[in-house]
């Protein structure tokens, strides 16, 4: 080679797809849509739960415009998470079905399939077209009973979502890995951004992208590293980005861990997730934390968990660092769940189910290598490995169709939570809003005097608690559980008005009017509150207030019937007849069912 002259980078050798692989990528394809149907069919059948898909479905305004709400969507965070592109999914299901939670569902499962068959062509890329490694870390990632709750949760579809265009992402790598043409570098940052913009854990791709290069033994140029700017600076704009939308989020609970406690649970999840993935036991949708507070000791094993991780370390650079692909796996594997593991406490729970989604990517590659490399090499035990294959995937199946109908509802899913761990405080207070919400009071009032025996300081347990009781027709009881909540959170706009109500109830307007004065302070522009205010004033005689509340609360919404009835009312009681007229006779073209006898009288004259 002449001085001074640069030798090029070379490209991954390209190798085409053989016949005969054609025909077994189709029909690998075609069993990882059936056995993930199967797998997955119970959650078809789900509905929505109280875990966020109010916030994200049931109760979203910006997903129920009459036209897609584009500026919305892309400025407002839902739920602590800048997540445009997936808002824009539930918007588009809404469109098609309203809140039918089966198309929910089923585009979730519908995602998830497509995710199965793209890492398995992903990997069968990877691997030199190896098809057993393909297929079986498809069909690993397809059917592993860890992704339930990423597919079955109608609020996880920024989990399937971002995954499949972070896959996409991967694959339009390696094609510009084979043909070094920078539009498949181009294509593969569009879908980044793309899952950017479905779930900010796509961070993670330019880390995934060095980890592929050093499979592949690649040469780290400079030009290599600077072929990976612009993703790291996409990287960490979504990253900052993410801080900021969720700082403060932290519970006080978790805020009083010390530095080395949060360093135990980030070692012990950790291992947890490495030993869920061979033995997928005692799956929740909730992990509470240990311990209560900072103050007490944790159990023994988060102690021995840092020895464990440092043996785990030893074991992989001692034997498997000269092994590329076991290497990848678990380097894959850790850079997908190192964002999550709490080193730094967030959130009230130690782990979660679907965190494994795209980590177990790195696991599944690992043991699916190792299989056709033992499966390859010892003719004589093919058949043994074959009824193992089948018998581990067949395990999972079933566990992955049993665990899918524990997401059936609300009830299922917080039952479960409790009969795994019995004692939390989250799973109590989420099935008795089930059961409150479905006029189940006595359950509810049973798990909310669960909580209460904890000592609960959750002011929203105590609104419910004191919803029940009006229910009941207990007003004083109901007024005592707003007052508390209202002690434990003095901003808290559902307790004032909830308890102005029940101060009506008890022939009390001017205590009731004090409350909802105070709510309307902390939301100036509720329509609903004002109404309230309004017909409160409306009872006690004080027609002039009443109207001019009722007057802003149509200015607010002019559809509120109730809001244009009651004026109405209020004008006839101040003589101003025509604008009775007009009022009672808007109520009724909106709907509103009332006596409309005086209406016809005022018209009559």
């Amino acid at each position: 080679m002449k001085k001074g002259h640069k030798q090029k980078q070379p490209a991954v050798k390209k190798v085409a797809v053989k016949q005969s692989d054609r025909l077994f990528i189709a029909l690998i394809a075609a069993a990882i849509v059936v056995t993930t149907y199967f797998s997955f069919a119970p959650a078809l059948n789900g509905n929505f739960t109280n875990w966020d898909d109010d916030t994200y479905v049931t109760g979203n305004d910006i997903i129920k415009s009459a036209s897609i709400d584009w500026p919305a969507l892309f400025k407002e965070p839902v739920a602590l998470n800048y997540h445009p592109v997936t808002m824009l999914t539930f918007a588009m299901n809404y469109k098609a079905a309203g809140l039918d939670p089966h198309a929910y569902h089923s585009t979730n499962l519908f995602l998830h399939i497509l995710n199965s068959i793209l890492v398995f062509i992903f990997f069968y890329f990877l691997s030199g077209k190896k098809l057993l490694t393909g297929a079986i870390t498809g069909l690993i990632f397809a059917i592993h009973p860890m992704h339930v709750e990423s597919v079955a949760w109608i609020s996880e579809r920024k989990d399937v979502l971002y995954v499949f265009f972070l896959m996409l992402a991967l694959i339009s790598y390696l094609r510009y890995r084979i043909n070094q043409q920078a539009a498949w570098l181009l294509l593969t940052f569009l879908f980044f951004m793309l899952s950017c913009l479905s779930k900010a854990m796509a961070v993670v791709l330019p880390l995934l992208l060095i980890a592929i290069d050093y499979f592949q033994q690649r040469r780290f140029t400079i030009k290599v590293w600077l072929e990976k700017v612009p993703f790291l600076i996409v990287s960490l704009v979504f990253g900052i980005l993410a801080l900021r939308i969720q700082s403060g989020s932290t519970s006080a609970d978790i805020a009083s861990f010390s530095i080395f406690q949060q360093f135990l649970f980030g070692c012990y999840g950790f291992l947890a997730y490495l030993v869920k993935f061979v033995l997928p036991v005692k799956l929740s949708a909730f992990y509470p934390y240990p311990i209560s507070n900072g103050s007490q000791q944790l159990p023994i094993l988060f102690y021995l968990s840092p020895l464990l991780l440092a043996a785990i370390a030893w074991i992989t650079y001692r034997y498997l660092r000269n092994k590329l692909a076991y290497l990848f796996g678990m380097a894959w594997f850790l850079i997908a769940i190192g964002l999550v593991l709490q080193f730094i406490s967030v959130g009230n729970a130690l782990m979660a189910d679907r965190y494994s989604y795209l980590s177990y990517c790195g696991l599944a590659f690992m043991t699916a290598y190792g299989f056709e490399n033992l499966y390859r090499s010892k003719p004589g035990l093919r058949t043994a490995l074959s009824i193992i294959l089948c018998c581990a995937l067949l395990t999972l199946c079933f566990a992955t169709n049993s665990r899918s109908k524990v997401w059936n509802n609300s009830e299922t899913l917080w039952s479960d939570v409790i009969n795994k761990y019995p004692g939390t405080p989250t799973a109590y207070k989420n099935r008795g809003n089930f059961y409150g919400e479905n006029g189940n009071s006595t359950a509810a009032l049973k798990d909310y005097n669960m909580l209460l025996s904890m000592k609960t300081t959750d002011a929203e347990v105590y609104n419910n608690l004191g919803n029940i009781y009006a229910g009941q027709k207990k007003v004083t009881a109901s007024i005592e559980a707003y007052s508390k909540a209202i002690s434990l959170k003095p901003d808290y706009i559902n307790a004032y008005t909830n308890r102005g109500i029940s101060y009506n109830e008890m022939g009390q307007p001017a205590k009731a009017i004090e409350d909802f004065s105070r709510a309307i302070a902390l939301n100036e522009r509720s329509a609903p509150l004002l109404a309230q205010r309004g017909y409160t004033y409306f009872t006690s005689g004080n027609y002039a207030a009443c109207i001019a509340d009722f007057s802003k609360a149509i200015e607010l919404q002019p559809d509120l019937a109730a809001a244009w009835y009651c004026r109405g009312l209020a004008n006839y009681r101040t003589n101003e007849n025509a604008a009775a007229i007009q009022d009672l006779t808007k109520a009724r073209s909106l709907g509103y069912q009332g006596d409309y006898a005086l209406l016809e009288s005022l018209q009559a004259k």
